[in-house]
Formats: C-alpha cells, sequence, structure tokens
C-alpha cells in the first residue's frame, strides 16, 4: 500500500490463505485417519463412562504376548534409504534408523517394540530390527490396534522400573500384570476396549480442531 499505509486488504487476504490452508490439512489428516467423524456414539459414551467401574481382571504379558528378537546385527553401513524399515533403540524418529535390504527377521506390523527401558511403539509398520539395541518385539494373540493401543497406555508404569543399573528382559517383565476389563464369560471385553479407544480419539481430534478453530478466530480479530 503506498504512502505507508497499513496494507489491511493484504493482510485480510493472508489471513484467509492461512485458514483456508489449516482447514484443508485438519480435514485431510482426519480423512488419512478416519477420524473425520469425531461425534461420539452411544457406546463410546458409555465406554467412557463405564471403563473404570467395569469387570476386571490382571493378566500377565506371557498370557498376552509372545516375545521374540532380530537373529542378525545389522550395522550402520547396511542402513540405505529403501527397502525395509531398521528399527534400532535411542534413536530419533520412533526408533527408526533407516532402511535395508540385509537378510533378517522380518517382523510384522501391528507388533509392540520395547527396548531396554520400555520405550515402546506400536508398529504400523513390518519392520526389522537390530540385535545390539536390546529391542524386543511383543505379538500380540489379538490384532486389534485399539486392544494394542489399550495395552500400550496401561502398561506405562514399567517405564520407570528399568534403567541403565537395571535394564528390561523379558525374563524380568513376562510376569508383570495389567488390568483389563472383562465380559460375563471372564474372557477380555474387546468390544468395551475398542469403544473407549475410539472415544479418547475422537475427544482428542475434537479438542485440536476447537484449537485451530480458535487461534482463526484469534486471527481474525487481530484485524
Amino acid at each position: 500500500c503506498s504512502d505507508w499505509e497499513l496494507a489491511y486488504e493484504y493482510i485480510k487476504e493472508y489471513i484467509k490463505e492461512i485458514e483456508a490452508y489449516h482447514i484443508k490439512e485438519i480435514e485431510a489428516y482426519l480423512q488419512s485417519t478416519g477420524l473425520s467423524d469425531y461425534e461420539l456414539s452411544n457406546d463410546e459414551r458409555l465406554a467412557l463412562e463405564n471403563i473404570l467401574s467395569s469387570p476386571s481382571k490382571k493378566f500377565a504379558l506371557d498370557e498376552l504376548f509372545e516375545v521374540s528378537s532380530g537373529d542378525v546385527d545389522i550395522q550402520k553401513s547396511d542402513i540405505e534409504d529403501k527397502w525395509e524399515i531398521v528399527v534400532s533403540a535411542w534413536e530419533g524418529n520412533y526408533w527408526i534408523v533407516g532402511k535395508t535390504n540385509k537378510q533378517a527377521k522380518f517382523f510384522e506390523k501391528d507388533t509392540i517394540t520395547i527396548d531396554m527401558f520400555w520405550y515402546s511403539f506400536l508398529r504400523n509398520h513390518p519392520y526389522k530390527m537390530v540385535t545390539h539395541g536390546r529391542i524386543m518385539s511383543l505379538n500380540s494373540k489379538n490384532k486389534n490396534r485399539f486392544f494394542l493401543l489399550y495395552l500400550l497406555s496401561s502398561l506405562q508404569y514399567l517405564k520407570n522400573r528399568y534403567w541403565f543399573d537395571n535394564m528390561l528382559t523379558w525374563k524380568k517383565i513376562k510376569e508383570e500384570e495389567t488390568t483389563l476389563p472383562i465380559d460375563y464369560d471372564n474372557q477380555i471385553n474387546y468390544p468395551l476396549i475398542e469403544s473407549y479407544i475410539k472415544a479418547t480419539q475422537k475427544l482428542a481430534i475434537k479438542d485440536l480442531v476447537d484449537n485451530i478453530n480458535k487461534k482463526l478466530e484469534t486471527y481474525k480479530e487481530i484485524i
């Protein structure tokens, strides 16, 4: 704008572009994750209300998982930018160090990796793993991702038990227990767990959307 006047029209157009960009970004994310509808269903609402008061039972980890480790120690020289994902420990990006075509044991997606300090991740991709990082793969007898996410959350208390002077091993943790809701047949209540995790995801997404909308309203008020 000439004569050193504040360029209101330019600022308005810029804010509109920011608004449109954020809205598209959010919509794309919600579509890709299947969370574009974040209104709670009746089952999800009931799960939030009843999960803590429902019948429950303690399960040892070796009742819930089969454990395995890598069979080849993949080195830095084996890491490339293509082929299969390699998991290690104490690395950024969810402990993913790169990719390799080196022959090594292959692990399925929808398994959990843990290291010697109980840093744990649910893998949504197949992978290989180094052996020097003391990584383990936990393969659940039930592959439901909502159940696996619930398990990860319920087992976070283990993170404070293991460190350099007490490194985690399967022998140490296989008898550790977690409490899970059960149905009237004394079996794990998978539908309740799934509804609960879906509900918490939707609430988190709703908070995100509300927060973005508040920021966009603030941008508009500025001008």
